[in-house]
């Protein structure tokens, strides 16, 4: 594995070049330092008879060996950080001969300059460190200041730790940020601030905990759960990472909130995943890592989300935390026993029940027979019930291998709805839950509960059916 770093010799790129070796040396990986003419052809696009590459020889060799002769004069510079430093001259489009550079030599880092802090513009045609971000499978930086990573690999400064913040939210792309996080922390003292940037009403109704009438939460309320599901993800994936909330206007962007909360941390870099959408998707969707690049005063890393046939067989994820759902029934039962098998050692199992409250009986003359009001009293009595059968439902062998069993009672009219705001707060890997199978047209005509959670939950769902008839 190796970093590869692209360079055209102006200041910028001295500048990320510095960047690349101090991340070199302090990780112990070869630093291949590469430049790219941007000619209109390449020696590898001949004719038959050889002439256009001996034409392309007569025309471009002399400039391609003065270029290698600049090039292994940085490579000397760079080597006194103590990187091992070789050199590559390309040509083609920079972009792209980076690119497959990198992932010839199986890089795990592309570093490149930048053009400088801007403000973002809608129709920019973006630089090659744009085009590297939005295209790239490896994770590229980019690097607009190299002190932070030369005191950090040569432990000046009473070994300063790299303030690392990345971009924290419940999809995809922050996971992939802070596995990369993660990964970086072993190679030397980290700083890790988790930077979750949220609008208080659109969470809070992600979360199940808007009524649809009713007060949502207070500010108060509604953070203080936002670092209880927190606190949990990044104990997982980063260790003692930091968690820095920011509450994001309607009309705002978590990109200009991310940028900020850098600045006020004076972060020495941030992290940020990416879809790597196309076009004007990037755009419509308002793609943050596509924003941040040109916005952010500091060093940037865009960490490309894993496409499925990528990940490798050591990155199949682990069900950690796996939610049950079950009505009491048998069916709903099987959901649970199939949890528990599910778990691994110190795992967490949550076992889950709904209850649907009472609703209005509407009259053949009009109008509804009104709910009676259920006593208090009586209501606390039935959720201690249920909370007693649901505990009952865990099988001994779970605290022998330190399976940790919690109970969840909801009150709601929408099952799928609850299950999946539950599955939210609870960060759950998977989703347990049984189905009656019915065919497709009493499916659609009757609904279901475990059809609602497959289409509305963004998170892996289990269906148990009923047992084969005897």
């Amino acid at each position: 594995m190796v970093i590869v770093c692209g360079t055209d010799f102006t200041g910028a790129s001295s500048e990320a070049a510095r960047a690349a070796a101090a991340l070199a040396a302090r990780v112990g990986t070869p630093l291949l330092l590469v430049h790219v003419l941007d000619f209109p052809m390449t020696p590898e696009q001949d004719d038959a008879e050889g002439t256009l590459g001996r034409r392309w020889r007569e025309l471009f060799q002399p400039e391609m060996d003065r270029r290698r002769k600049l090039l292994e004069n940085e490579a000397d510079r760079l080597t006194e950080s103590g990187a091992e430093v070789e050199v590559k001259v390309l040509s083609g489009a920079p972009d792209e001969a980076l690119v497959a550079c990198a992932q010839q030599v199986q890089a795990q880092l592309i570093v490149v300059a930048s053009l400088g802090r801007r403000n973002a513009s809608l129709w920019r045609l973006g630089s090659v460190a744009d085009r590297l971000a939005l295209t790239s499978p490896i994770p590229v930086l980019v690097a607009r200041d190299a002190r932070p990573f030369e005191t950090w690999s040569d432990g000046r400064d009473g070994g300063k730790p790299l303030k690392v913040l990345f971009g924290a939210d419940f999809g995809i792309t922050s996971d992939a940020a802070a596995r990369w996080v993660a990964e970086l922390k072993t190679a030397g003292p980290c700083e890790l601030i988790a930077a979750h940037v949220y609008e208080p009403e659109s969470e809070a109704r992600r979360l199940g905990l808007m009524p649809p009438n009713g007060r949502g939460p207070t500010p108060d309320e509604l953070e203080r759960t936002l670092l209880r599901i927190w606190h949990d993800r990044l104990a997982e994936r980063t260790g003692d990472a930091r968690l820095v909330l920011r509450r994001c206007p309607g009309d705002g962007h978590v990109a200009d909130q991310l940028v900020d909360l850098a600045e006020a941390e004076w972060a020495d870099l941030i992290v940020v995943g990416s879809h790597q959408r196309k076009g004007f998707s990037r755009h419509w969707h308002r793609s943050v890592s596509y924003s941040v690049l040109p916005l952010a005063a500091t060093n940037v890393v865009v960490v490309p989300v894993a496409r499925p046939e990528e990940i490798e067989p050591g990155g199949i994820p682990r069900f950690t935390r796996v939610l049950a759902v079950t009505d009491l029934s048998e069916l709903g039962n099987r959901a649970v026993a199939q949890a528990f098998a599910l778990a691994p050692r110190g795992g967490q199992v949550t076992l889950m029940h709904v209850l649907i409250p009472p609703m209005p009986v509407a009259t053949p003359y009009g109008g509804y027979i009104p709910v009676p009001e259920i006593d208090p009293a009586e209501r606390a009595r039935e959720q201690r019930e249920i909370e007693s059968a649901l505990h009952a439902l865990a099988p001994p062998a779970a605290s022998e291998i330190g399976v940790e069993v919690r109970v969840e009672v909801v009150r709601a009219t929408d099952v799928a709805e609850a299950v999946c705001h539950v599955a939210e707060r609870l960060s759950a890997d998977i989703v347990c839950m049984g189905t009656h199978a019915h065919g497709a047209v009493a499916t659609a005509l009757l609904g279901s509960a475990a059809q609602g959670v497959v289409r509305r939950c963004g998170r892996p769902v289990l269906l148990i059916g009923p047992p084969p008839e005897a």
